[in-house]
């Protein structure tokens, strides 16, 4: 899928709660993220809503690798489960 698919995609399925700029994302590391251009953008507001600590850190990789292994991605507070 390209660039104007996946924006057109957005666009007709997605609430326009504020505007988007005009790329796409593809995947980052530290605080650079990189689009599907081949783009490269320092993340200044990387804490806005959930990654505050950066992209592809091996560390943080290692352990969602690690938790996600079991299988359980969420399980109920009802029950107890290993940390």
């Amino acid at each position: 899928m390209d660039k104007q698919e996946t924006i057109a995609l957005e666009q007709e399925y997605v609430l326009g709660v504020y505007s988007r700029p005009p790329f796409v994302l593809a995947g980052g590391k530290g605080s650079t993220l990189f689009d599907t251009d081949g783009n490269q953008y320092i993340d200044c507001v990387s804490g806005i809503a959930v990654n505050s600590l950066g992209y592809n850190d091996p560390g943080i990789n290692q352990a969602v690798q690690e938790a996600t292994s079991t299988g359980m991605f969420h399980v109920s507070n009802l029950y107890h489960t290993e940390p």
